[in-house]
């Protein structure tokens, strides 16, 4: 079976961090790719690559015919996507009672899919406003606080299988390393020692947080 870049890339990583890894052999149900076993600890992990959509390849092919392009995207949009068929793989193996970790590798050129606030909305939702419009004119229209709104990808009834969003990032065996992304709302939470390794940071969501806009908080 060929191996995907983020694949190889992630067995690069748990190689130089010291942590045992198998990949579980296909079965007729959808199942998730490894079990990773960092400091004793089973863990299942589903490895997902974001490659170029039509759009993305277009934009690459200006960009390198010296255009000058834009790019956007709804923050946080490809990884959502993901963590939904991601979930239904891992609950065949973890059904809540093992951790169970996705795993995101960017092989796109819009760093934006994976960065830190993409990640936040995938699991918090997209930020949003309460604008009240007066009746008269001449009155001025009110903005209420930011909330998390729609799109919440993590919330306590729904992808509560995964304990946390990986982002797998770098190219080769020496640039590569691991943000783990704690899900607050998971059935079986990750030990924050569990991933205390080399190449590796740990984040997670501020108890306090109303938004998407509060950052993570490095742990």
């Amino acid at each position: 079976m060929t191996r995907t870049k983020s694949e190889k890339l992630f067995e690069t990583f748990c190689a130089q961090a010291g942590v045992p890894w198998r990949r579980l052999p296909e079965c007729s149900e959808k199942c998730p790719d490894y079990e990773i076993r960092p400091h004793e600890v089973g863990v299942f992990a589903e490895v997902k690559q974001l490659d170029p959509n039509p759009e993305e390849k277009m934009l690459a092919q200006r960009r390198a015919r010296g255009e000058a392009v834009a790019f956007g995207s709804t923050p946080g949009e490809r990884i959502r996507r993901e963590v939904r068929e991601a979930n239904r793989q891992l609950k065949t193996r973890a059904r809540g009672r093992l951790p169970a970790l996705v795993v995101i590798f960017n092989n796109t050129e819009c760093f934006l899919h994976t960065d830190p606030y993409g990640v936040m909305t995938a699991m918090k939702g997209i930020d949003e406003v309460q604008v009240s419009i007066p009746a008269s004119p001449s009155q001025s229209p009110t903005f209420g606080p930011t909330v998390s709104g729609r799109e919440r990808g993590m919330r306590p009834d729904v992808n509560t299988t995964l304990s946390a969003i990986a982002v797998l990032r770098g190219y080769d065996a020496e640039s590569v390393s691991l943000d783990v992304f704690h899900n607050r709302f998971a059935r079986c939470p990750l030990d924050l020692s569990t991933f205390r390794l080399s190449r590796c940071r740990q984040f997670r969501i501020p108890s306090n947080a109303r938004n998407s806009s509060v950052g993570w908080e490095e742990v």
